[in-house]
């Protein structure tokens, strides 16, 4: 809720352990986050926008399985830059190398993958962590 002073986060329950996105749900174009964390502990969040390019999308991927979960990291996205564009041989030259991430498919999900609320979820229970 949003007044003007102040803003208020409703409370929520949190799951002890991530909820990674649905291979089922995955959209070309959206983006996603990836999670990690930098320490042991895992009170050092890594929160890292990616969007959804596409599944098994190199040549060498057609019958691949698990199949590859392909992402492209959000500032080439942002620029225009697409795989198909990209690996189709284009001479255009480019302000940004894009980043393609490959994440395998772990059963109905992508390990790792997770959509804005959950990472919300993420650093909600890093907060906890941290807390003590």
């Amino acid at each position: 809720m949003v007044d003007r002073e102040h803003l208020r986060f409703p409370a929520r329950d949190l799951k002890p352990y991530i909820r990674h996105v649905s291979i089922r749900k995955l959209e070309v174009g959206v983006p996603y986050f990836h999670i990690a964390y930098m320490d042991e502990t895992m009170l050092v969040p890594e929160l890292t926008p990616l969007i959804f390019a596409g599944r098994n999308l190199s040549p060498d991927d057609h019958n691949r399985r698990p199949a590859l979960f392909y992402f492209q990291d959000f500032a080439s996205y942002s620029a225009g830059i697409r795989y198909d564009t990209f690996h189709g041989g284009s001479d255009e030259e480019c302000e940004f190398d894009p980043v393609w991430n490959c994440y395998e498919e772990r059963g109905a999900t992508v390990s790792g993958i997770c959509e804005f609320e959950e990472a919300i979820n993420c650093l909600l229970r890093c907060s906890l962590r941290r807390s003590g």
